[in-house]
């Protein structure tokens, strides 16, 4: 897999997002502190939107977590009184 490397740097963390040349989706979140990688796949359209359904994290080759997105809600509507204290 070839990728694109864009690092982020705050005045707290490093991170590496590798964007894959071909489809420019983004494949892989890295963090250095903790040498982790952060592996987006599997994208799917949901109303419109490409959006991945698969993430796992790897850590020394070995993945430790790892979650499968069935669906999306996009513009969910909320009580805005809801965040009123004095309400």
């Amino acid at each position: 897999m070839q990728s694109h490397e864009i690092e982020i740097k705050t005045s707290e963390n490093t991170h590496v997002l590798l964007f894959d040349i071909e489809s420019n989706l983004l494949d892989a979140i890295y963090d250095p502190e903790y040498n982790i990688y952060w592996i987006i796949s599997d994208y799917k359209l949901f109303d419109g939107h490409l959006m991945p359904t698969y993430i796992a994290g790897v850590k020394d080759g070995v993945t430790f977590s790892w979650i499968r997105y069935k669906s999306f809600v996009f513009n969910l509507k909320f009580d805005k009184n809801k965040f009123d204290p004095d309400h």
